[in-house]
């Protein structure tokens, strides 16, 4: 009999660490989505990206209501 294995498999720390960076940057992710993704960039060691690495673009568009800018 065939043993499946599950779909599940573990993402690398270095790919989920960067998803987390991008969460920050992102003009689309709440307010919770980008305190959940400093939170977990804390608590796996990553203190400075969590808060140095948003963009001065970011934070402004950000502060001024601005959405992402539309791209073809």
């Amino acid at each position: 009999m065939a043993q499946y294995r599950s779909h599940k498999r573990k993402i690398p720390k270095e790919r989920r660490v960067g998803g987390w960076r991008s969460a920050l940057n992102n003009p689309g992710t709440s307010k919770e989505g980008r305190a959940h993704a400093r939170r977990q960039l804390i608590l796996h060691g990553h203190v400075i990206d969590a808060f140095t690495s948003t963009t001065m673009n970011t934070r402004v568009r950000r502060w001024l209501g601005l959405r992402a800018r539309h791209r073809n």
